[in-house]
Parts: C-alpha cells; structure tokens; sequence
C-alpha cells in the first residue's frame, strides 16, 4: 500500500552518521524518527526566527501603545 507521506534521501558524512546513531540509540528510537524530529525543530526555529523579525521590524514602526484593559473594550 503506497504512503501518503513523501520520501527525502540523504547522503551525510561518516562522523554525522555515527552521531545520528548513538543520539537515536540513547533515545531509544529509530535514526529516521530522530532526524524527522530534528528537521521539524530545525523548520520551527527558522519561523520563530523569521516572526522575531518581523516583529521588530514593527516594533521599530510603531511607536503607538494601547492599554490592555483599552484593546479588549
């Protein structure tokens, strides 16, 4: 039966291989699950990077505040 989810080949060096290794192994699971995982914490770093950005960007903008208890009236 086909799966939905795609498939990405990799070529790593020796030394990043064998570090891949031992970290799934003292975690207790498969080299793919640990590199899925590290992808995804890899993806949200570089959005919560890129949202920090834009965030200062309008900090920098604005200097207008608003009163908490004024923004929910």
């Amino acid at each position: 039966m086909p799966t939905l989810k795609s498939r990405v080949n990799l070529t790593l060096a020796p030394e990043t291989v064998t570090l891949l290794n031992d970290m799934a192994q003292k975690e207790h699971q498969s080299v793919a699950s640990l590199v899925k995982a590290l992808m995804l914490e890899a993806i949200e770093h570089r959005e919560d990077l890129a949202l920090s950005a834009v965030a200062s960007m309008r900090m920098q903008e604005s200097q207008a505040t608003v009163k908490h208890s004024d923004a929910w009236k």
